[in-house]
């Protein structure tokens, strides 16, 4: 029988990568719905499936890990994805910082878990674990980028870069994580939807960055010029 999460991820990737990431990744216990009607706790997991298999896509080094893996008989057990944001108030429609994506974490089921000041690099850290299954669905790791901690020429850079960004969490995407959060449960099509819809969400959304901005950035924080090129994508995953 075809679990709730596989199908989720064949309806987004197909059902060859659902496959072969079903070979990849360990498959940790989850509260399950009856078939067709998934839970938060699987549709968080398909969609870190999703994400995960992303960075197999954009980073060679990453998917030649993950496969060594495989090739010595284990599973890589995915226990947290990275992700950098920008607090800032010129931040074009998206919510600054880390509001753009607990919008979308709480409705998953995720809360709140660790604060991590990250002064040395202008950032502050926090950690969101999922309620239903702390130990066996894979974190997220969110970072706030505080340009008010560098000069004023980088601060403008900064706005130049992020001031047009977009909000890309469509309202039936609103819409469909209004009704997880109230339901704690999805059909299976509405949630293989969700999950397209926010992986969309994991990208970047500002326009390319001009060249003067990012040097300007890069002289000051590589952290900040790596956002204006890679914007919210993955910033890394990290194996148990």
């Amino acid at each position: 029988m075809i679990s709730n999460v596989t199908s989720l991820v064949s309806l987004s990737l197909g059902t060859e990568a659902a496959t072969r990431l079903s070979q990849l990744v360990a498959t940790p216990t989850l509260p399950t719905g009856k078939l067709g009607h998934p839970t938060r706790a699987e549709i968080a997991h398909a969609l870190n499936l999703v994400l995960f298999a992303g960075i197999l896509d954009r980073v060679p080094t990453g998917k030649a890990y993950t496969e060594d893996v495989a090739a010595a008989g284990g599973k890589v057990h995915f226990d947290h994805g990275a992700l950098r944001t920008v607090r800032w108030q010129e931040n074009g429609a998206l919510p600054a910082g880390e509001a753009a994506f607990t919008r979308i974490l709480r409705p998953l089921g995720y809360r709140l878990n660790g604060t991590y000041p990250l002064d040395r690099i202008g950032m502050t850290g926090r950690s969101y674990a999922h309620a239903d299954a702390p130990e066996e669905i894979a974190q997220f790791f969110l970072s706030e980028f505080h340009p008010e901690r560098y000069s004023e020429e980088f601060q403008q850079a900064v706005s130049h870069v992020v001031g047009n960004s977009v909000d890309p969490l469509t309202p039936r995407a609103q819409s469909l994580l209004w009704e997880l959060e109230r339901d704690g449960a999805l059909p299976l099509a509405d949630a293989g939807e969700l999950i397209d819809l926010l992986a969309g969400c994991f990208e970047r959304q500002h326009a390319t960055p001009h060249l003067n901005d990012y040097e300007r950035l890069l002289a000051e924080s590589s952290e900040m010029a790596w956002i204006a090129t890679e914007g919210n994508a993955f910033n890394h995953a990290t194996d148990r």
